[in-house]
Order: C-alpha cells, then sequence, then structure tokens
C-alpha cells in the first residue's frame, strides 16, 4: 500500500507516514514539520532505531545461507547378506575348534601320491648279463610249453638240455636238476598210462 504525502509548513519537504513513525516528523496544532524545522520549545521525541534484521535475512550481497540436510538413515543390511556372514562365521568358529580341541598326537589326513609312496631303491637294478638272461628266457620257454602242452615230453626235454647248457653260472642254475625231475616223473606218469591203457585193450 502506498504512503500518505504531506508537506512540512516551513520548508515544505515532503513528510510520510513512515517519517512520523520514526520520530524525524512531528505534527502539532493541525500542521506537520520535520525535524529541522520544529518550533523553539518542542522536545522532538527520540528517533526510534530499526528493529535487528533477523539472521535468517540476507545481509547485502555476500550474505550465503546455508542449508543442512538431516543424515539419511543407515540402510538395513540385506537378509541375505546377514545370512551368508553368519554361514561364514560359522565355519571359522568350527574349524578353529577342531584346531584348538584336537590331540596333539591325532594324526591328520594328507593326500599322498601313489608314485611318492611307493617304495625307491637306493640304486636302480643293475643290467642283466647276456648269459643271465639267456638263461632265464630259456626257462621261462619251457615252464610255458610244460603248460601249454604237457604230453610234449620231447619238446620239454629239447627246452631242458637247451637250459642246461645256459644256466651254469646264473642264478636259474639250481633250476636245472628240478626241473629234470620233474620232466622224469612226468615221463613215468606217462609210460604207466600207456601200459593201463594197453592191458585194457588185451582183455577186451
Amino acid at each position: 500500500m502506498g504512503q500518505a504525502i504531506v508537506y512540512c509548513s516551513k520548508c515544505n519537504a515532503q513528510l510520510r507516514s513512515t517519517d512520523f513513525a520514526k520520530g524525524t516528523a512531528v505534527k502539532l496544532e493541525h500542521k506537520t514539520y520535520c525535524r529541522n524545522c520544529l518550533p523553539d520549545g518542542v522536545v522532538p521525541p527520540p528517533i526510534e532505531k530499526p528493529a535487528p534484521e533477523s539472521s535468517s535475512k540476507k545481509r547485502g550481497h555476500h550474505t550465503t545461507s546455508i542449508s543442512v540436510q538431516p543424515p539419511r538413515p543407515a540402510e538395513a543390511p540385506k537378509p541375505v547378506l546377514v545370512w551368508v556372514a553368519g554361514l561364514a562365521t560359522g565355519i571359522v568358529l568350527v574349524i578353529a575348534g577342531f584346531v584348538l580341541f584336537s590331540p596333539p598326537g591325532a594324526p591328520r589326513a594328507s593326500v599322498s601320491d601313489p608314485a611318492a609312496d611307493a617304495p625307491r631303491s637306493s640304486s636302480p637294478a643293475p643290467a642283466l648279463s647276456t648269459p643271465e638272461r639267456d638263461a632265464r628266457e630259456t626257462l621261462a620257454r619251457l615252464l610255458r610249453k610244460i603248460q601249454e602242452q604237457p604230453d610234449d615230453l620231447d619238446g620239454q626235454q629239447a627246452l631242458l638240455d637247451d637250459l642246461a647248457a645256459r644256466a651254469p653260472g646264473t642264478s636259474v642254475a639250481g633250476d636245472v636238476p628240478l626241473e629234470k625231475d620233474r620232466l622224469a616223473r612226468r615221463r613215468d606218469d606217462f609210460r604207466k598210462a600207456e601200459l593201463g591203457a594197453l592191458e585194457l585193450e588185451i582183455r577186451d
């Protein structure tokens, strides 16, 4: 709203309602005077000081306003993360319990390499000499002949004679008399079987 304008009765200065409110203008006997034109003996009222501006108003061009935002509430932990953390804690506690309460001398399971557990010889096996190798191969052929062709006594005798020639000075030299004795028993059994079959033919 606009303010009423009056004029000083002496100097014709413009006076507004705010001047009367502040005490810079006075109204006496239906006349208005500015503070400088008051009649003699008239004491002007004290000038009212403007009320101080609140701290919330801006002061000049350099006033800045600071807004304080309330802190955000912390987000509640997700159920899945809580469950995973609890499970991990339980596993750690179980492992720690086994380590702390296991007896000192209790064996612990370990994964071993079969190749590492196999007995290792202190030195590689010596290479066989030619006579030793030949004698062992001949003995192996004789035993295979006896197993596969038990009735071929002549073939067994030939291999036994070859073994007897190769065995001296080798590890199989002691097998020669044993095989000769076995071959002799097989020959006796074979002759007895032939005689038994011949007697049956004669009786018939």
